[in-house]
């Protein structure tokens, strides 16, 4: 149950960011939608650098 719910959470979440960047791209074109694509991994890779592990 735990591994369905996981699954749907990341396919609806999919689902709107598609819509979302569709509405980019209609509004800015494509290259700023594939532009934004490469800035988000690496701004979470960056954000993940400031979490703090316990040891």
């Amino acid at each position: 149950m735990a591994s369905g719910l996981a699954l749907g959470f990341g396919t609806g979440i999919g689902g709107l960011g598609l819509g979302l960047f569709g509405i980019l791209i209609d509004f800015n074109g494509v290259t700023s939608a594939i532009l934004l694509m490469a800035i988000i991994p690496i701004l979470a890779g960056l954000i993940s650098l400031s979490i703090r592990t316990q040891s």
